[in-house]
Formats: C-alpha cells, sequence, structure tokens
C-alpha cells in the first residue's frame, strides 16, 4: 500500500524460491578443541568452524559463486547458532581469483569512501 503509487517502476514479486536443489555445503570441519595445535598447511587459517568450498581444476570462483558460499556460511551460523566470528569460509581451487579480488577491493574503495 505504501509503495503503490511507484507500481508502475517497482515490480512486487511474493515469495521467491531460490534454488530447486537442496542447500548444500562441500566440507565442514569443526575444530572441537581449541588448544590442539594441527600441523598442516591449511589448518594455520582454521577456526573452531572451517567452511571449505570446493571447485574442480576447470572451475574457478565467480562473484556470484562467492555470495553463494557467503550466503550458505550465514545461514549455517544461523541454523547452528554458531559464533561467527569463529567461522571462516575457504574456497578451494586451482584459478586465479582475479575477477572476485578486483569486485572486492571496489567494494571496499566504495564503502571506504562513504565514511
Amino acid at each position: 500500500m505504501e509503495l503503490g503509487e511507484y507500481s508502475h517502476v517497482l515490480e512486487f514479486a511474493p515469495e521467491q524460491q531460490l534454488t530447486t536443489e537442496p542447500l548444500r555445503i562441500d566440507v565442514v570441519i569443526i575444530k572441537k578443541t581449541a588448544d590442539v595445535e594441527i600441523k598442516k598447511n591449511i589448518a594455520s587459517i582454521f577456526r573452531s568452524v572451517n567452511i571449505l568450498e570446493y571447485k574442480s581444476p576447470g572451475d574457478y570462483v565467480s562473484v556470484q559463486e562467492f555470495y553463494k558460499a557467503y550466503a550458505y556460511a550465514c545461514l549455517y551460523v544461523s541454523s547452528r547458532k554458531a559464533n561467527v566470528s569463529g567461522l571462516i569460509l575457504t574456497f578451494v581451487g586451482s584459478r586465479k581469483l582475479r575477477k572476485l579480488i578486483d569486485h572486492s577491493r571496489k567494494s571496499i574503495f566504495k564503502r571506504a569512501k562513504k565514511r
């Protein structure tokens, strides 16, 4: 009702199904004990909850893929009532993330400029 006068420039879409398949995270590694040192390279970045998203050799992490995995991580935190500061999202793949890095730099620059 509030936006009715703008109906010529707005589209209203009720409840939208976002996926046709179930939402799935590739791997979740939960570190059960904080004081144990794991002597493996990848474990150096571990926090209490570690979400890994794997990309096949021919695939890459697009900006859209990043946001989808980020949304999965947010859903995981919300559904498990996990501490978000104890979570890390890691992408595992063989290709460079050039477009994603460029997007991140532009986004960070825009936010810094607004402040």
